[in-house]
């Protein structure tokens, strides 16, 4: 599969125009990929019922667009032409995803769709998703008449975080537990005949001082451990 790792199925009942669950109930949330993804979308046409194919006969070449505008097609947010549909092993293959081919005259199309584009990102700028999305599937025969057009609700969803930053900088707890505390500030207040421990900058290293008879003593501590 290349870089088209995730599948996406979809029953599509073109009589209803509606996306239909394996069972034949209408699916309640739609078809999905996210801005970064590259997947393979396995569409089963339908007609009225799960168990009832839509063949499609003649087909030759195809498009797929997926947009939620339809005035702008010099700026799809993605798009597949001809040799991304029913590429070899795109289709289910017993009880594996792919491996096998889609069949047209059955109503099975596969399409590899990139998401991951340009267009977009741009489109959903600070969006969760662009909507309201809808993939088109324009199939044509050898002549280039058009034998099938239909357009299938589909969420295009944004990430929180689409480019390679960095992880999000933490910020101070300025509220102090009780040993937190001590740690910070009792080595500079300290009783008499305490010992002052002063680490250096890297933690690697500290100074003992205390002070016995009324001369200061220091004495190196290496490896320091807190």
């Amino acid at each position: 599969m290349a870089d088209f790792g995730r599948v996406q199925p979809i029953i599509w009942d073109v009589s209803t125009k509606s996306v239909l669950l394996p069972t034949g109930a209408v699916a309640s949330v739609n078809p999905a990929a996210s801005v970064i993804e590259h997947i393979i979308i396995q569409v089963q046409l339908v007609n009225g019922s799960v168990s009832v194919v839509k063949p499609i006969s003649g087909y030759s070449t195809g498009t797929a667009n997926l947009d939620n505008l339809f005035n702008d097609s010099a700026n799809l947010a993605a798009q597949a032409l001809t040799a991304a549909f029913n590429v070899a092993g795109d289709w289910p293959s017993g009880n594996n995803q792919t491996g096998g081919n889609a069949d047209p005259t059955q109503g099975q199309l596969s399409i590899r769709l990139n998401c991951n584009t340009s267009n977009a990102l741009t489109k959903l700028a600070q969006s969760s998703k662009l909507s309201p999305c809808r993939l088109e599937i324009l199939l044509f025969d050898s002549t280039s008449n058009n034998i099938f057009s239909d357009r299938i609700p589909f969420d295009l969803n944004g990430v929180q975080d689409p480019s390679s930053g960095g992880l999000p900088v933490g910020v101070s707890n300025p509220n102090l537990t009780a040993a937190q505390a001590v740690a910070l500030y009792v080595p500079f207040v300290c009783l008499p005949g305490a010992t002052i421990i002063l680490p250096q900058a890297d933690g690697t290293k500290a100074v003992a001082i205390n002070c016995v008879n009324g001369t200061a003593n220091f004495t190196t501590i290496s490896p320091y451990t807190p």
